[in-house]
């Protein structure tokens, strides 16, 4: 399901990936495991083709990303890929309810449907009634599951999530496991980058990959 050899990933002033290889099976959940400033961001970046290796092979969900052009890797994110960024990214101006549909937008899914699955995945998240606030005035733990529910919209294969205990408590930590458990139980694939021992120590993963150098 995601497969990397060699990978290095080299810039100007830094190579924060050198030679890395690793191989994530379908409906696995693993965790990259490291310092900050270990590559792990990296790592998911170049899984989701949001960047492209320097040098080395990588195999996500039956393709060869690594020389994809953008147009195509825009729809190989949108087919294969749900990302749950570190500080969410979500429009603060826009209401929750678009912040989570807008994954469906370049796609020909009719908007009733868009409406009806956006809905179906903030009520199984606890922010339905989030659904017309600005994503701006929502707490951090809000912010985050209303980003879980837009990397879940296009129903990915594959989930990948950057450091997402950065900005929660305990409480919410434990709230996010049980999501991430949830998601787990559907199939899905789930790559988490975290140094978080509250997610490392938890149990989820089926392998722990160590980042670093």
């Amino acid at each position: 399901m995601i497969k990397f050899i060699s990978v290095t990933k080299r810039y100007k002033d830094s190579v924060p990936v050198e030679d890395f290889s690793m191989e994530i099976s379908a409906g696995e959940t693993a965790i990259l495991s490291g310092r900050s400033g270990s590559g792990k961001t990296t790592i998911l970046a170049l899984a989701a083709a949001l960047t492209r290796p320097t040098s080395g092979s990588i195999e996500v969900n039956g393709k060869q990303t690594a020389k994809l052009p953008e147009e195509f890797a825009s729809l190989f994110r949108r087919e294969s890929v749900g990302i749950i960024f570190q500080n969410y990214n979500l429009m603060p101006n826009l209401s929750t309810l678009d912040n989570v549909t807008l994954p469906l937008l370049p796609t020909k899914t009719p908007f009733r449907q868009q409406r009806e699955r956006a809905f179906e995945l903030m009520e199984k998240l606890g922010i339905d009634n989030k659904a017309k606030i600005a994503a701006g005035r929502l707490s951090g733990g809000e912010q985050q599951r209303a980003s879980i529910a837009r990397a879940l919209i296009n129903n990915p294969p594959i989930v990948l999530a950057d450091e997402p205990t950065s900005n929660l408590d305990a409480k919410l930590t434990d709230k996010l496991l049980e999501i991430f458990a949830g998601i787990k139980a559907e199939g899905r694939t789930l790559l988490i980058a975290t140094h978080d021992k509250a997610i490392t120590e938890s149990g989820i993963a089926d392998k722990i990959i160590r980042t670093e150098k």
